[in-house]
């Protein structure tokens, strides 16, 4: 009964590993060398590969299949690697950008390793886009008038009305900010009883103020209006 029973453990032990390994997913690595980039290609089972996860630590790239078990199939490729539980980690690979994506039929985990040269370059013709995009946009512009009233003091802003009513009022402090997101505009230079600042879209005032600050927006003609409050009137 002893000897069956040993006999019984020692078989479900064997069965359980042979489970375990049957369960365990292999993937095979790949890479190819392009222009202004390495590709490193990482093939396995589709529902396996769609759980891929790429973070970047420094210039190592490592790569999560999360309570995953794989094994990986010894291919010689030109990078060093470390292969540990569900993690697969690139060593000092990442010298510019990194991109990932997955592809089907056979399931692909795909990462994309930049050149920093060629990252360089990547940045500088989004920055271009980005000023040729503010070049062409149409130049808006606003006139500003301010008047004091008794127990408040007002600032309007007119321009097209396309514009003034994107504006949105802030205050932080004694700065009173009004942005119109994403416009290009210029503002005349009109004499004002406080000063100013213009950065990009934004508009900055400086009110020594500590009363309400309320907004609205007027039409024909286009007006951002804001009336700064004394601190006594809001008391």
């Amino acid at each position: 009964m002893g000897l069956a029973l040993v006999a019984f453990v020692w078989a479900s032990e064997i069965e359980g590993a042979s489970v375990q390994d049957q369960q365990k997913q292999l993937i095979t690595f790949r890479t190819a060398s392009h222009s202004g980039y390495l590709r490193i290609v990482m093939e396995g089972p589709e529902d396996f590969i769609t759980k891929g996860e790429l973070t970047r630590k420094g210039r190592d790239i490592i790569v999560c299949f999360p309570n995953e078990s794989f094994t990986v199939e010894k291919n010689k490729i030109p990078l060093t690697y470390h292969h540990k539980k569900d993690t697969v980690l690139f060593n000092g690979v990442a010298t510019g950008t990194v991109k990932s994506f997955t592809l089907s039929d056979p399931g692909r985990f795909v990462i994309d390793v930049y050149n920093e040269k060629e990252s360089n370059n990547n940045s500088e013709a989004t920055l271009t886009k980005i000023k040729k995009t503010v070049k062409d946009k149409k130049i808006q512009h606003i006139k500003l008038r301010s008047a004091s009233h008794s127990g408040y003091f007002r600032i309007v802003m007119e321009g097209p009305e396309d514009l003034i009513v994107k504006g949105k009022l802030t205050r932080t402090g004694s700065e009173i900010v009004v942005h119109f997101p994403g416009e290009v505009f210029t503002v005349e230079k009109n004499k004002l009883h406080l000063s100013y600042q213009q950065k990009n879209d934004t508009l900055l005032f400086n009110s020594d103020s500590g009363g309400a600050v309320e907004s609205f927006i007027l039409a024909k003609p286009g007006r951002f209006v804001i009336d700064v409050f004394h601190e006594k009137e809001t008391n």
